[in-house]
């Protein structure tokens, strides 16, 4: 078995066009702004070409979150600190944890007693009301969204 190499191409702040790099070189500089859905497009479609040993997902969000060492970090919003902080206690984890309860609790008694469908699935799979507490944004959850999809993250692009 191929073993995945440290090196990628990518297009990091600071430097002129694609280049070799690491991830966490990519990782602690900040981002490449695109111009347009054209451009974002383009530049997936080098990175995907420069870097076939990668599978490419994307993720639309209105700002990048670090960790203590200034190195950008994917986490759902269940383990993520309060802006400006980079510490979680497993305290606030265990409260976050106790809300998504709560408020997954409360949807799955409010959602099966409507008569809707796919309610079985609702009241059996608590990812199913976790998806659904995160999309409307009620508390946090601990999924992450990311998307194959450059599609879905146009609007975003529109948004700016």
């Amino acid at each position: 078995m191929k073993e995945l190499s440290n090196e990628l191409q990518s297009f990091v702040l600071g430097r002129h066009g694609r280049a070799k790099t690491t991830n966490r070189e990519v990782r602690s500089r900040g981002c490449v702004t695109v111009k347009s859905y054209r451009d974002l497009v383009s530049k997936v479609a080098e990175l995907s070409f420069y870097n076939p040993e990668h599978v490419l997902f994307f993720r639309g969000q209105t700002h990048d979150h670090s960790n203590e060492d200034g190195l950008k970090t994917l986490h759902a919003t269940m383990f993520r600190p309060k802006r400006g902080n980079h510490r979680l206690t497993n305290r606030t984890i265990e409260t976050r944890f106790q809300r998504l309860q709560e408020f997954s609790n409360r949807l799955k008694g409010e959602y099966v007693n409507q008569g809707l469908a796919g309610q079985d699935r609702i009241r059996k799979h608590n990812i199913l009301r976790w998806a659904i507490l995160q999309h409307y944004e009620i508390c946090r959850t601990p999924l992450l969204d990311l998307t194959h999809s450059l599609e879905s993250l146009a609007p975003l692009l529109l948004m700016e």
